[in-house]
């Protein structure tokens, strides 16, 4: 009876997870060096074709992104981030949050990039429009700040957070009478 010559070839299930393995390793060295971007992009290799697996792991990262940022465990959440952005670039509640923690830890720049991306998604959000007005405000663009400020309070003129953050903005331009009025 003849033996069955053995194959040196990788099973497709082995090379798959490989595959995955590589994907991760590369996104975490972008991720290391803050290249969101290019960490998002790579991520985006694993995206799976059914929607529905699609939908569940959104689902999942953003829920998984959110509690380690609940714990201030924010590198792991910029990371969860990443994962959901390259699932879904448009999730304007994870790419809102994504800036918050890039503005959080220290990244002006960054956060400005996401936010503004954000922004370009949906651009009469009033959530997006304040964090905006803060972010430009770290930068110390402060004129700029107030018109994000106004535009948010043009959407949502009860927006406590907006009306709070403008009336800040005023105060260390020292503009007192216009503080007041917010």
């Amino acid at each position: 009876m003849p033996k069955k010559k053995s194959s040196n070839k990788p099973h497709a299930r082995s090379f798959h997870a490989d595959h995955k393995n590589d994907i991760n390793a590369i996104a975490a060295e972008y991720i290391k060096a803050r290249e969101w971007s290019k960490a998002i992009d790579a991520f985006a290799l694993k995206r799976p074709s059914s929607k529905q697996i699609l939908k569940q792991q959104v689902n999942q990262i953003f829920n998984q992104a959110v509690n380690a940022a609940e714990q201030n465990k924010d590198l792991d959440s910029l990371a969860l981030h990443c994962q959901l952005l390259a699932l879904d670039p448009n999730h304007i509640i994870g790419m809102r949050n994504f800036a918050l923690l890039l503005k959080r830890s220290g990244q002006y720049q960054a956060a400005h990039h996401f936010i503004n991306k954000c922004l370009a998604i949906k651009q009469d959000c009033p959530d997006s429009l304040n964090t905006l007005g803060t972010i430009l405000t770290d930068l110390g663009k402060n004129e700029e700040a107030i018109k994000a400020f106004k535009k948010t309070l043009e959407i949502a003129p009860n927006s406590s957070n907006a009306n709070s953050n403008i009336a800040n903005q005023y105060h260390l331009n020292a503009q007192i009478d216009l503080a007041f009025i917010h």
